[in-house]
């Protein structure tokens, strides 16, 4: 597997180097959304890959964590079906140390990294997905230790609505609907969803139901947008948390959030000013024996809230952005107890362009203070060199930084404790690449990547008989290479009448280490995704009919490998869509985490029906 990956490697190199022969045809470019100095895509010096709602839409996909197992490096695991809890890593990275977003604004949750992915968020409501991998997800501040995630939802499109259902094995049903409605100075939509299942399993058996309105009023002071969701799910975990001795274990969360973004209308167009606040809720109720709460309980109930301005300004010398946040969480909770913490950050970015903008520069840097974790900074730097209109070299390096989390400090069973005494993790991360730039056939990115982290947090004890308890012990090196390639064929010229709509191929070979030795009772284990292969391939036919198939290879550093399928037939109407899937075609029996086994074959199917004022 390994001579394959680096075949495909040395392949993806000659494709982009060779790119620029055809690029006479462009593609409208994407502004970034990040919280800082805003460029376009074509013109960021990083490894940021963009997932749009026409690839998502055509996708063999049920959810959020389903569409981000197609992107190298990120590493989706999953504890039973349709995302019902999932957890996010990138190069290696645990759930904790990956920043989630949406719409720019960080949604993280302050407990445990295990509800990061909680939210009210639907695959037909997202506009694009921004992957940012590296130290260049700096920018986002506090908790991008190994990346970010930046989910943008879909705008208003005037005044519609569309309806969704759909049913399938095992014991599958679900139903949605999303509305928008404009007028002469606002933007309204609202979308609602609800899914169940029986399970494919004892005890896996869902509900979940998602609420999300998303909202603009534009004035003549500037434009307010603002975001209110909720996420409500209940769920068997067989064996989810403490291994199949427990198979009876069950979970019930809510997740509610709010965000608004103010973007103050200036007569200098060199000034750009951006004000946010959010607001994150989260309860939890956890059983260890479904039907007898009083053997073993957990409730928790943490918030978090904060707020924040950026400034840019572009000038002949350059773009300066200055700006602050501030954060406050707090939890209450059966296992941790009740606490509190306050931080803010503070951060100058400049970016230069030298020699008609072939090369940019764009250093920065961060200081971040957190109750009880002092103040550190945090410097980085991003370098682009345009080689042509149509390829870009860039190097970035830079640290980042995660806080321990509510459950590291302060949780406690009969067999483990919690230790307030704890550091943050730090990372140095370092990566060399190229990509190509606003070609509308073909949109690649290879890059070699290493990042080393310092502190990182271990459960360790001194004999058996001792409780677990967590302390910064090791450092840690992850490395290697990754590549994200799509082509679309339809856009060449003479190619315009043949099916093959997109190919999209992604590969990652990723290395790691422990510098020093691990102490005889450690729970540090390094099971990372070592080789990571991906591939789509979209076919349209017929006018309305499209076919997609999906393929992920996964094999981690523990020898575990698994090779899963999907696909998916869509038939899309003026006013109605119809599409049948089938997932796990060969029902392959595999997990991704705590040897919780996913879904064998399952097939489904649905219909979307459109009305438009």
């Amino acid at each position: 597997m390994k001579r394959s990956l680096l075949a495909f490697f040395w392949l993806c190199i000659n494709l982009i180097v060779n790119a620029q022969v055809d690029s006479s045809i462009w593609i409208k470019d994407v502004v970034i959304l990040e919280n800082r100095i805003r460029v376009p895509l074509s013109r960021k010096p990083a490894p940021v890959i963009i997932l749009n709602h026409e690839t998502i839409k055509n996708m063999p996909v049920r959810s959020l964590a389903a569409i981000l197992q197609t992107i190298p490096g990120v590493d989706i695991r999953q504890r039973g079906a349709d995302g019902i809890q999932a957890d996010a890593g990138i190069r290696g990275s645990t759930f904790d140390q990956v920043l989630i977003l949406v719409n720019g604004v960080r949604i993280s949750d302050s407990q445990t990294g295990h509800h990061n992915l909680n939210l009210p968020v639907n695959p037909d409501i997202i506009e694009r997905i921004e992957i940012h991998r590296g130290s260049s997800a700096r920018v986002f501040g506090q908790n991008a230790f190994a990346g970010a995630i930046n989910i943008i939802t879909k705008s208003s499109e005037g005044n519609r609505v569309s309806l969704r259902f759909a049913a399938g094995q095992p014991g599958y049903i679900s139903a949605g609907t999303s509305m928008s409605l404009n007028t002469r100075t606002t933007r309204n939509q609202l979308s609602a969803s609800h899914s169940r299942s029986e399970g494919y399993e004892y005890n896996t058996d869902y509900r979940l139901t998602n609420l999300l309105y998303q909202g603009d009023v534009m004035t003549g002071a500037g434009t307010l947008s603002y975001t209110a969701g909720i996420s409500d799910r209940a769920f068997g975990a067989n064996g989810f948390y403490s291994g199949p001795m427990f198979p009876d274990q069950y979970e019930e969360i809510t997740t509610a959030m709010f965000a608004a973004t103010f973007s103050p209308a200036t007569h200098n167009k060199s000034l750009e000013i951006v004000a946010r606040n959010w607001f994150r809720y989260n309860h939890d109720d956890y059983l260890l024996r479904r039907d007898d709460p009083g053997f073993y309980r957990n409730i928790h109930s943490n918030k978090t809230a904060g707020a924040d301005i950026s400034i840019t300004r572009y000038g002949r010398l350059g773009t300066l952005g200055m700006g602050g946040e501030f954060s406050y969480s707090a939890i209450s909770s059966t296992r941790l107890g009740n606490h509190k913490r306050a931080g803010f950050t503070v951060y100058t970015d400049y970016r230069l362009e030298l020699f008609d903008s072939r090369i940019s520069l764009n250093p920065g840097v961060q200081m971040n203070h957190s109750t009880g974790f002092g103040t550190s900074l945090l410097p980085g730097i991003d370098i682009g060199y345009s080689i042509s209109g149509s390829l870009l070299a860039f190097l970035n390096t830079g640290y980042t930084l995660r806080v321990p989390t509510f459950t590291d400090l302060y949780y406690q069973d009969p067999g483990n404790e919690g230790n307030p005494e704890l550091k943050p993790e730090f990372a140095l991360s370092t990566e060399i690449g190229i990509k190509t730039t606003r070609m509308r056939s073909l949109n690649a990115i290879i890059s070699l990547f290493s990042r080393t982290g310092y502190d990182i947090i271990d459960r360790v004890k001194a004999s058996e008989t001792d409780k677990w308890r967590p302390v910064n012990i090791h450092n840690v090196k992850f490395n290697g290479i990754e590549g994200h390639i799509t082509l679309l064929p339809k856009t060449f010229n003479g190619l315009e009448s043949q099916p093959l709509s997109r190919l999209t191929l992604g590969f990652a070979i990723t290395g790691s280490e422990i510098t020093g030795t691990l102490p005889q009772f450690s729970r540090f284990r390094l099971d990372n995704l070592r080789h990571q292969l991906t591939g789509e391939l979209e076919i349209l036919f017929l006018k309305r009919f499209s076919h997609t198939v999906s393929i992920k290879y996964s094999e981690r550093l523990t020898g575990e490998s698994y090779l899963v399928a999907d696909t998916k037939l869509t038939v899309t109407g003026s006013k109605i869509s119809l599409f049948a899937e089938m997932h796990n075609i060969t029902g392959e029996r595999y997990y991704e985490t705590w040897q919780v086994f996913m879904p064998g074959r399952t097939f489904r199917t649905g219909i979307t029906i459109r009305f438009s004022g």
